[in-house]
Protein backbone atom coordinates (compact mmCIF):
# COMPACT_ATOMS: atom_id res chain seq x y z
CA UNK A 1 0.00 0.00 0.00
CA UNK A 2 1.66 3.18 -0.89
CA UNK A 3 -0.43 5.56 0.77
CA UNK A 4 1.86 8.28 2.38
CA UNK A 5 1.88 9.64 5.69
CA UNK A 6 2.42 13.64 6.33
CA UNK A 7 3.91 15.19 9.18
CA UNK A 8 1.51 17.03 11.56
CA UNK A 9 4.30 20.26 10.47
CA UNK A 10 3.12 20.18 6.69
CA UNK A 11 -0.89 18.81 7.50
CA UNK A 12 -1.96 21.75 6.79
CA UNK A 13 -0.20 22.69 3.32
CA UNK A 14 -1.46 21.81 -0.23
CA UNK A 15 -1.71 18.48 -1.46
CA UNK A 16 -5.60 17.41 -1.44
CA UNK A 17 -8.72 18.32 -2.43
CA UNK A 18 -10.94 16.36 0.76
CA UNK A 19 -9.45 16.57 4.11
CA UNK A 20 -11.51 14.27 6.20
CA UNK A 21 -10.88 14.12 10.10
CA UNK A 22 -12.36 13.37 13.50
CA UNK A 23 -14.93 15.06 15.71
CA UNK A 24 -12.84 17.21 18.05
CA UNK A 25 -13.08 15.40 21.13
CA UNK A 26 -10.49 12.94 19.50
CA UNK A 27 -8.36 14.84 17.37
CA UNK A 28 -6.15 17.99 18.21
CA UNK A 29 -5.58 18.76 14.62
CA UNK A 30 -9.16 19.11 14.21
CA UNK A 31 -9.24 21.45 17.23
CA UNK A 32 -6.56 23.60 14.95
CA UNK A 33 -8.72 23.20 11.47
CA UNK A 34 -11.48 24.73 13.45
CA UNK A 35 -9.49 27.58 14.41
CA UNK A 36 -8.64 27.64 10.57
CA UNK A 37 -12.11 27.45 9.57
CA UNK A 38 -13.37 30.64 11.91
CA UNK A 39 -15.04 27.86 14.36
CA UNK A 40 -17.44 26.91 11.82
CA UNK A 41 -17.05 22.78 13.59
CA UNK A 42 -17.75 24.09 16.88
CA UNK A 43 -20.31 26.74 15.66
CA UNK A 44 -22.21 23.17 13.83
CA UNK A 45 -21.74 21.02 17.23
CA UNK A 46 -23.52 23.53 19.36
CA UNK A 47 -26.46 24.44 16.47
CA UNK A 48 -29.89 24.18 17.35
CA UNK A 49 -32.76 23.80 14.18
CA UNK A 50 -35.94 25.91 15.15
CA UNK A 51 -38.86 23.83 15.34
CA UNK A 52 -41.52 24.59 12.31
CA UNK A 53 -43.94 27.58 13.10
CA UNK A 54 -47.03 25.72 13.86
CA UNK A 55 -48.71 27.59 10.64
CA UNK A 56 -46.64 26.02 8.63
CA UNK A 57 -47.42 22.45 10.26
CA UNK A 58 -51.14 23.26 9.60
CA UNK A 59 -50.77 23.91 6.02
CA UNK A 60 -48.61 21.18 5.79
CA UNK A 61 -51.02 18.77 6.67
CA UNK A 62 -54.04 20.72 4.55
CA UNK A 63 -51.55 19.85 1.43
CA UNK A 64 -51.08 16.68 2.47
CA UNK A 65 -47.36 17.40 2.22
CA UNK A 66 -44.85 15.45 4.56
CA UNK A 67 -43.16 17.07 7.32
CA UNK A 68 -40.06 18.51 6.99
CA UNK A 69 -37.47 17.59 9.65
CA UNK A 70 -34.43 19.45 9.94
CA UNK A 71 -33.18 18.05 12.66
CA UNK A 72 -29.11 17.08 12.19
CA UNK A 73 -28.61 15.42 15.16
CA UNK A 74 -28.47 11.57 13.73
CA UNK A 75 -26.08 13.05 10.44
CA UNK A 76 -22.49 11.82 10.67
CA UNK A 77 -20.57 14.20 9.26
CA UNK A 78 -20.05 18.22 8.76
CA UNK A 79 -18.54 19.11 5.01
CA UNK A 80 -17.09 22.69 5.59
CA UNK A 81 -16.15 24.96 1.66
CA UNK A 82 -12.64 25.66 2.57
CA UNK A 83 -11.07 26.79 -0.16
CA UNK A 84 -11.36 30.50 0.85
CA UNK A 85 -9.32 29.41 4.62
CA UNK A 86 -7.15 27.04 3.97
CA UNK A 87 -5.05 24.81 0.86
CA UNK A 88 -7.71 22.46 -0.32
CA UNK A 89 -11.72 22.29 -1.12
CA UNK A 90 -13.51 20.77 1.52
CA UNK A 91 -13.20 20.20 5.39
CA UNK A 92 -15.13 16.80 6.04
CA UNK A 93 -15.24 16.29 10.05
CA UNK A 94 -16.58 12.51 10.63
CA UNK A 95 -18.41 11.85 13.66
CA UNK A 96 -17.90 7.84 14.93
CA UNK A 97 -14.25 7.81 15.54
CA UNK A 98 -14.53 6.11 18.78
CA UNK A 99 -15.57 3.05 16.64
CA UNK A 100 -12.26 3.14 14.20
CA UNK A 101 -12.97 0.82 11.64
CA UNK A 102 -16.52 1.54 11.15
CA UNK A 103 -15.04 5.60 10.80
CA UNK A 104 -12.55 4.28 8.19
CA UNK A 105 -15.22 2.64 6.71
CA UNK A 106 -17.29 5.71 6.66
CA UNK A 107 -14.35 7.91 4.83
CA UNK A 108 -14.56 5.58 2.26
CA UNK A 109 -18.18 5.88 1.59
CA UNK A 110 -18.04 9.73 2.00
CA UNK A 111 -14.78 10.21 -0.81
CA UNK A 112 -17.08 7.38 -2.75
CA UNK A 113 -19.75 9.85 -2.70
CA UNK A 114 -17.68 12.88 -3.63
CA UNK A 115 -16.29 10.98 -6.85
CA UNK A 116 -13.16 10.43 -5.09
CA UNK A 117 -11.48 13.50 -5.04
CA UNK A 118 -7.50 13.44 -3.86
CA UNK A 119 -7.65 12.66 -0.16
CA UNK A 120 -5.95 13.85 3.20
CA UNK A 121 -7.26 12.10 6.27
CA UNK A 122 -6.35 13.05 9.54
CA UNK A 123 -6.44 10.48 12.16
CA UNK A 124 -7.88 10.00 15.41
CA UNK A 125 -5.53 10.31 18.57
CA UNK A 126 -3.62 7.59 19.60
CA UNK A 127 -4.17 6.01 16.01
CA UNK A 128 -1.11 4.94 13.52
CA UNK A 129 -1.15 5.14 10.19
CA UNK A 130 -0.74 0.96 10.26
CA UNK A 131 -4.12 0.90 12.13
CA UNK A 132 -5.88 2.99 9.24
CA UNK A 133 -3.77 0.75 6.62
CA UNK A 134 -5.07 -2.31 8.09
CA UNK A 135 -8.85 -0.84 8.40
CA UNK A 136 -9.00 0.64 4.93
CA UNK A 137 -7.23 -2.49 3.38
CA UNK A 138 -10.88 -4.01 3.95
CA UNK A 139 -12.62 -1.31 2.19
CA UNK A 140 -10.34 -0.46 -0.72
CA UNK A 141 -7.25 -1.39 -2.43
CA UNK A 142 -6.98 2.33 -3.72
CA UNK A 143 -4.02 3.86 -1.92
CA UNK A 144 -2.62 7.29 -3.70
CA UNK A 145 -3.52 9.85 -0.68
CA UNK A 146 -1.99 11.00 2.80
CA UNK A 147 -2.39 10.41 6.46
CA UNK A 148 -1.60 12.38 9.22
CA UNK A 149 -1.29 11.50 12.13
CA UNK A 150 -2.57 12.82 15.53
CA UNK A 151 0.35 12.19 18.04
Amino acid sequence: MSLSAVSQASSFLPGADLWVAPERKNSGLTQRLDWYLNFQISKAAKHQGRPLPQKVEELLIKCGLPHLDFDDSDRDGLLVPSSHLLPNRWVLILRGSDQFEAWVQNVFLKWNQMNNPSLRVFLPSGKTADDFKRAWKKVSDFADFSVVVDD
